[in-house]
């Protein structure tokens, strides 16, 4: 494979990112306006979550030169729900995050094995009201791009 003088470059285009930029600051808003707190859960842990369709990539503890993780196997996070369900048993009440999630196996056309992704949660929420939710992010996103 040659390189080119333009290797460097993005693969998105400032327009495409301009307008994504636009999209999560709107989501933002809109989970603040809706009582949302955002957070930040880690993206390498020792667990991850167990789905027989979804493949974890996995970290040898000796590549964080940890002398505490070198024994250890880590994974870079498939998913949030984890860490985050963990935060609504502590006591948060309406939580949302946008953050890298890793799947192995994941490369394609429109999938890359590093992805953003999106979560939110909302402890004792009546189901109907979730689907309104939903119908008001969707709604907001695509009226307006």
């Amino acid at each position: 494979m040659s390189k080119t003088a333009n290797d460097w470059r993005p693969q998105a285009s400032v327009e495409t990112l301009e307008k994504r930029s636009a999209i999560v600051w709107q989501l933002r808003q809109l989970f603040h306006r809706h009582g949302y707190a955002e957070v930040h859960t880690p993206t390498i842990s020792r667990d991850t979550v167990i789905d027989r369709y979804i493949d974890p990539i996995e970290i040898d503890g000796a590549a964080l030169a940890c002398p505490q993780a070198n024994s250890q196997r880590y994974f870079l996070q498939t998913s949030p729900e984890f860490c985050m369900k963990r935060l609504l048993a502590a006591g948060m009440k309406a939580i949302y995050q946008f953050c890298p999630a890793y799947r192995a196996g994941e490369r394609g056309q429109f999938h890359n094995p590093e992805f953003t992704m999106l979560e939110w949660y909302r402890a004792d929420e009546p189901f109907e009201q979730a689907i309104h939710f939903l119908a008001t992010l969707t709604e907001s996103v695509l009226s307006k791009h």
